[in-house]
């Protein structure tokens, strides 16, 4: 299956590259229409998250009624998903969407000439690298004491995811103020922890990921992040309208 997906993202990338005529510029495009794609599920993901935030003072007085009992725990806090039309699914939807593109674009990166232009001629003639970078198959380093060290696009990469998971967990936290202290929950130390974690694996992995891929995980990152600043800009602007209406009445 993966090779199927990478065959038809190397066909994406042909096209995109006869197109502009650069290969970066090419998956720079690429990563675009995948974000442009995949947002009406964003867009869900979004809306579930919020909707999660909203009941979770329920669903902690649930876990306080019965601290030990996690079947009972399950069932109220299922019921509440459906009275409230929550999936918590939603949330990891656009992730498990967005996994199989990246295991197919690993492929087409790694070996543009098989996926890409088809043959070794038609690599060697095309403009492959992107300002400081040769070629965007081989992963983005420098030599540091003789070892292989991450250099901009794993660095990008890594801040931008930080950033993103950062501006989710002030979004939370911001919720959570003017109330009494509470005992952590285990799935926010969690969330907490990966915020830190994720982007030094992501900066770790860029010693071994074709820069190409390094660049789609920065572009897709930043462009997430522009887009959940519009999106809870527009939010806001609906929540003040509604607000402004009701007084009105």
């Amino acid at each position: 299956m993966t090779t199927a997906i990478a065959n038809l993202l190397g066909m994406l990338l042909k096209l995109l590259y006869n197109l502009v005529g650069h290969y970066g510029v090419s998956i720079i495009l690429f990563t675009i229409i995948v974000k442009l794609a995949t947002l009406p599920l964003t867009l869900s993901q979004n809306k579930s998250m919020m909707e999660v935030n909203k009941i979770q003072p329920l669903i902690q007085d649930i876990q306080k009624k019965y601290p030990n009992d996690k079947n009972k725990q399950a069932e109220l806090t299922s019921k509440l998903y459906k009275e409230h039309n929550v999936n918590p699914m939603m949330s990891c939807l656009p992730l498990l969407i967005q996994m199989p593109i990246l295991f197919g674009l690993f492929k087409v990166l790694r070996d543009p000439v098989l996926y890409v232009f088809g043959t070794q001629a038609l690599y060697d003639a095309a403009d492959t690298g992107f300002l400081w970078l040769e070629n965007l198959k081989n992963p983005d380093v420098i030599m540091v004491g003789g070892f292989a060290v991450p250099f901009i696009f794993p660095l990008i990469a890594a801040l931008a995811q930080f950033i993103d998971s950062k501006m989710m967990m002030v979004k939370h936290e911001k919720k959570k103020e003017g109330k009494a202290p509470e005992k952590e929950n285990p799935g926010e130390g969690m969330q907490k922890s990966m915020t830190y974690m994720m982007p030094l694996f992501i900066f770790y992995w860029g010693r071994q990921f074709p820069a190409g891929l390094s660049m789609y995980w920065a572009v897709s990152t930043l462009f997430s992040i522009a887009q959940r600043k519009v999106v809870e800009r527009m939010t806001l602007a609906k929540e003040e309208e509604k607000i402004v209406s009701g007084r009105r009445k």
